[in-house]
């Protein structure tokens, strides 16, 4: 077996934070991963983690699963996208518990376009972007991680 072989079977590293976002919010995702892995979490997003090669769908699909929680960013471009849904229903049926974060859209907009990610997330409390931007709630993010009994690198 090649060492190339041996390392595209290796399995990742399970994750604390699974970050669903759409191209646009990527942003927001990079500021959210920076802000959490200096407070101790591991995270993983499309861009930063997936591999060139492998399908997608299936990197995704395996970081959804090995990850503790689902952090999904809202915004009026999040609400149209089939791959975050696809996300979000996995991140449901996985048992995650969801930490919404709305960029640039309010609560009851969100609910109104997309009731089937309402229902995925249950009684979840979202937390909007603030003018101060992603640095004004991370702390609140940690707080809502550890509520969740999620602690920085993977404690328990």
């Amino acid at each position: 077996m090649t060492d190339r072989k041996k390392k595209l079977d290796t399995p990742p590293p399970s994750r604390d934070v699974f970050i669903s976002h759409v191209e646009e919010d990527y942003d927001v995702a990079s500021q959210i991963a920076n802000g959490l892995e200096a407070a101790g979490y591991t995270t993983w997003y499309y861009e930063r983690d997936s591999l060139p090669g492998p399908s997608y769908l299936l990197q995704t699909g395996q970081a959804i699963d090995e990850s503790k929680s689902f952090v999904l960013i809202i915004s009026p471009q999040s609400l149209g996208s089939q791959q975050v849904t696809g996300e979000v229903v996995q991140a449901h049926e996985s048992g995650k518990p969801f930490i919404p974060v709305l960029s640039n859209i309010t609560h009851v907009e969100f609910q109104r376009r997309q009731p089937e990610w309402r229902r995925a997330m249950g009684a979840s409390t979202s937390i909007n972007i603030p003018k101060e931007g992603v640095s004004a709630i991370i702390h609140r993010i940690v707080g809502g991680l550890k509520e969740l009994g999620i602690q920085p690198g993977g404690k328990a």
